[in-house]
């Protein structure tokens, strides 16, 4: 139950966020942040919960996640999203090249896992240019996860 209400109110702190600082209003993406148009912590939050989700609910790349410390990795990726968006966080994990070294990740399940963010995306109602820019952010990140 608390676990919805926190989901509820993240979705809410979502859809809020994008109505009064993007997501068609006449606000210019340079007078605020990424961060403050998706609507803070609690919405990135919120995405990245769906997020992993999703991809446990993705029989081709669930086992990737099946020996991970999940609440410090969830942790992690918000805080990386937070900083990379203009947010008040600092990313201390480790970089994307040394994380994933030895992994073998392919281009297939990195796109994979992309469309799984794309989906909590959209299943958290994210519309462009936000939707756009946080899939882009993600998109930057390939050649330092694939093949490492």
């Amino acid at each position: 139950m608390m676990k919805m209400m926190r989901r509820s109110v993240a979705v809410g702190a979502l859809t809020l966020g994008l109505l009064v600082g993007g997501g068609g209003t006449a606000v210019a993406a340079d007078e605020t942040t990424l961060y403050d148009r998706l609507g803070g912590m609690p919405a990135i939050i919120a995405v990245v919960d769906q997020f992993f989700v999703n991809n446990f609910a993705d029989k081709r790349i669930a086992h990737r996640w099946e020996t991970t410390d999940l609440p410090r990795l969830k942790e992690y990726i918000a805080d990386m999203i937070c900083d990379t968006a203009g947010g008040p966080c600092y990313y201390a994990g480790t970089a994307m090249r040394v994380a994933h070294a030895g992994m073998n990740i392919t281009s297939e399940e990195f796109g994979w896992t992309a469309a799984n963010l794309a989906a909590a995306l959209d299943s958290l109602m994210v519309k462009d240019p936000e939707r756009g820019e946080v899939l882009a952010l993600v998109g930057s990140l390939q050649d330092q996860i694939v093949g490492t």
